[in-house]
């Protein structure tokens, strides 16, 4: 009877059981064939996510500068110039990125200010508002003062919700990516 099992049933039995696996558990029960092939399963894709999907801003800032991203990053190990950090600025219109190494977190500040003008000079234009994760390095008493006498409304995600700063997860994750592809470049 069991040999009668659909090759989905004996995936579910096999709670889930990859396709290569099943394949080689099978004949060890005894079952030498199945009447169908197996499909993707929607269980086991579902079954794979950390999360439930995040639901995307689908409306893009018209102009550049309206939303700039920015995060903060440690470098394990630190770089040879001696940073041990890098922080990341992203403008979500143009998806214009900076990535700078620093050695500090209070050099945040600076950075920002320096991202500020050169980005303000080449847009004709001023930031409006700035998203990130809240972080310590974005929460000094200079830092808040500056934001707020240059008119620049200060977005801060919810803690444990790195999609709402997205952009500068994403640059992580490719910068990330950069540097084990450039060190597996270099061991070779």
């Amino acid at each position: 009877m069991s040999a009668n099992l659909t090759c989905t049933s004996w995936h579910e039995r096999f709670g889930h059981l990859n396709p290569a696996a099943l394949k080689k558990t099978l004949p060890l029960q005894g079952v030498s064939k199945t009447n169908e092939e197996k499909k993707n399963c929607d269980v086991c894709i579902e079954g794979k996510f950390k999360k439930k999907p995040f639901p995307i801003d689908e409306h893009r800032r018209a102009e550049p500068l309206q939303r700039i991203h920015s995060d903060v990053v440690e470098i394990k190990p630190s770089s040879h110039g001696g940073a041990n950090y890098f922080v990341t600025f992203s403008d979500e219109n143009s998806n214009y990125r900076s990535a700078v190494p620093i050695k500090m977190k209070s050099d945040v500040f600076k950075e920002f200010q320096a991202f500020q003008a050169k980005a303000e000079n080449h847009h004709h234009t001023s930031i409006q508002e700035f998203q990130t994760d809240g972080g310590g390095e974005y929460c000094g008493k200079d830092f808040k003062n500056y934001v707020k006498v240059s008119g620049i409304c200060h977005r801060k995600s919810c803690p444990e919700s790195p999609p709402q700063n997205g952009k500068s997860e994403r640059v992580h994750l490719t910068l990330y990516g950069m540097k084990r592809s450039y060190r597996f470049t270099l061991t070779e």
